[in-house]
């Protein structure tokens, strides 16, 4: 896949605030569940806020996927602790055949990181320029972590 098609979804995405709202009223309870649970440690906020170079991040996610809705609330409490520097946009996620397989899971959102001029740094994507991978694994690190901290409070997506 091109970085020209990542940085056009990334143009027409949408912020989480209002990805959210194209979901169901329960859908909505459901994300807003996750990501009342979701905190970031002084650390992990220390780290984030540490970033020197932009990073766009664009989620291929299901409003309507139970595994979307335990990884995407806290991709968005990342973002929000360094927004000078984290963009993060929001596209319902295609048809299974429209993902290249690169990017085809089983379950679960789709994560594309992209640089600060959306060129991604993803795998199975052909980049028009080297990508810093240095945020990208700093992310990763930060949302096993949160991950783990939301986990211990109960199942993510349980009803209340």
């Amino acid at each position: 896949m091109k970085a020209s098609y990542f940085s056009e979804q990334f143009a027409s995405g949408l912020p989480y605030d209002r990805y959210l709202l194209t979901g169901t009223g329960e859908q909505q309870r459901r994300w807003s569940q996750v990501y009342d649970a979701a905190q970031l440690t002084d650390a992990q906020k220390q780290l984030v806020g540490g970033f020197v170079r932009g990073m766009k991040i664009l989620i291929f996610s299901g409003i309507w996927c139970g595994d979307c809705v335990e990884q995407c609330p806290l991709i968005q409490r990342i973002a929000q602790a360094n927004t000078r520097k984290i963009e993060l946009r929001f596209i319902e996620r295609p048809k299974e055949a429209e993902l290249a397989p690169e990017l085809r899971i089983n379950g679960g959102a789709v994560q594309v990181s992209l640089d600060d001029k959306a060129t991604p740094s993803s795998p199975g994507v052909e980049p028009e320029r080297p990508a810093s991978g240095e945020s990208v694994r700093a992310l990763d690190i930060l949302l096993d972590g949160v991950e783990a901290r939301v986990r211990s409070r109960g199942r993510a997506g349980d009803q209340r």
